[in-house]
């Protein structure tokens, strides 16, 4: 519920307060007799109520000491870095992701792109820290993490082996597929839309698994079946189905016979699965095909569809995904110890510094009612 619950000791305070709120009460005389005073008026024997200024201050003292202790709101954090590199994406639903996340969200990381605990403590440096303050990483928590950060991760066990598919290419002779494996027990099968093809050896390796059908899966399997760890995300690898191509407006009419006698495997229907650009002009599109000028433009007819031919085969030929990076397969390492520029920051919640500019004013009142005698 607080941050510093040994700072409630400083509630003791209130009783220094409640002798001296006491100081202005009735004190004995001694007197030679009653006679002088029988004509006063007589307070009847009234209790003494106890005055304004004794409830503010006591009022005022409480929340300055909530604040000191540091309150833990309910609700959203203050600040929350989310890791959204390949590790930490398959432990929880992207979908909603939107619906959790709060003003103060930061984005660190990419599926092809891993990051790194550097990279999650650079953030805190850039965007502040707050006493809320929620790190969601697959990552380790570092070593002597002040008690105001909340490290989550999102799966609910931490990796301590796995096995993934780290890249696959065709070649010459078919497929190609680079695997790895860590702290596994039993031997690892690969397999196509569920059948296994090959048993693999080792801790790492690549396999030649000749001629697969487009848009089939290729997946790591254990002796039973199934996936042979717990996060099964970076067990497969989809094989590229039949591409659509999309040709400039400029496009020789030919383009369709050349493209569908010479590689018949490529389409123009749109439904067919992947876009594949055809550019005439250079670009800085990576999944586009460039040709230098339309073929049937500068050459017979006859050269322009073996260069034709030539350019998409070159393009399927090196098209099989984004590699993987091993360090978002891997089990994690020895967590970092916490930075120490990182170490002498004590944030404060901001309903923290609303109790204590709370807690200033009561007090400031009870001394102006003190000073009257209230």
């Amino acid at each position: 519920m607080f941050e510093q619950p040994l700072a409630l000791a400083l509630l003791l305070l209130a009783v220094p307060w409640l002798v001296w709120a006491r100081r202005g009460a009735p004190r004995p005389w001694q007197v030679g007799g009653l006679e002088p005073f029988r004509g006063l008026p007589s307070a009847g024997g009234e209790r003494r109520r106890w005055p304004p200024s004794l409830f503010l201050g006591l009022m005022g003292l409480a929340c300055g000491v909530a604040a000191l202790a540091g309150p833990r709101w309910r609700g959203a954090p203050l600040l929350r870095v989310e890791d959204h590199s390949l590790s930490s994406l398959g432990g929880w639903d992207l979908a909603a992701a939107p619906q959790r996340r709060v003003a103060g969200t930061v984005v660190v990381g990419a599926p092809d792109q891993p990051a790194a605990e550097g990279e999650i403590l650079a953030a805190l440096r850039v965007h502040g820290c707050g006493a809320r303050t929620e790190i969601v990483t697959d990552r380790p928590a570092p070593r002597r993490a002040p008690a105001w950060l909340h490290w989550r991760s999102p799966w609910p066990q931490a990796m301590v082996s796995n096995a993934a598919i780290l890249a696959a290419w065709t070649e010459d002779d078919g497929w190609h597929v680079h695997w790895a494996a860590w702290n596994l027990e039993g031997p690892l099968w690969l397999a196509v839309e569920g059948q296994p093809r090959l048993e693999l050896e080792g801790a790492q390796g690549v396999a030649e698994l000749g001629a697969v059908p487009p848009a089939s899966l290729i997946s790591l399997q254990a002796s039973s079946g199934q996936a042979p760890d717990q996060r099964p995300a970076d067990d497969v690898w989809r094989v590229p189905g039949p591409l659509a191509l999309d040709l400039p407006p400029e496009a020789d009419p030919r383009w369709r016979a050349a493209v569908q006698s010479a590689l018949p495997e490529f389409t123009f229907q749109a439904q067919a699965g992947h876009r594949l650009p055809i550019r005439f002009v250079p670009d800085a599109d990576a999944q586009s095909v460039f040709f230098p000028g339309d073929p049937f433009a500068r050459q017979p007819e006859l050269e322009a569809v073996a260069e034709i031919a030539r350019g998409l085969a070159a393009w399927r030929a090196r098209w099989g995904g984004a590699p993987r990076p091993r360090s978002e397969c891997e089990p994690p390492g020895a967590p970092l110890s916490w930075p120490q520029d990182l170490t002498a920051v004590q944030p404060v919640a901001a309903g923290g510094r609303w109790l204590a500019a709370a807690g200033l004013l009561l007090y400031l009142a009870a001394l102006a009612l003190r000073s009257r005698g209230k």
